[in-house]
């Protein structure tokens, strides 16, 4: 499932909309890492949601030859 719709609302909040996972992973998507630029500062619920996703990333494995979408 696209994370857009699995994480709706911090897809809304999130400054870059069009960065693949690849980036994400090359940023750093650990909590506090470059992947996360929000357009204000997040709610504690929010920062919640960012760990479910941030475990959720802990699992994927990357293919160089395979496009993410």
């Amino acid at each position: 499932m696209p994370l857009q719709v699995q994480f709706p609302r911090l897809f809304g909040l999130a400054v870059d909309k069009c960065m693949t996972v690849q980036e994400m992973e090359r940023r750093g998507w650990v909590e506090g890492g470059g992947t996360w630029v929000w357009r204000r500062r997040l709610l504690a619920w929010e920062e919640e949601l960012v760990s479910e996703c941030v475990s959720l990333l802990h699992n994927v494995v990357l293919h160089a030859h395979i496009l993410d979408r």
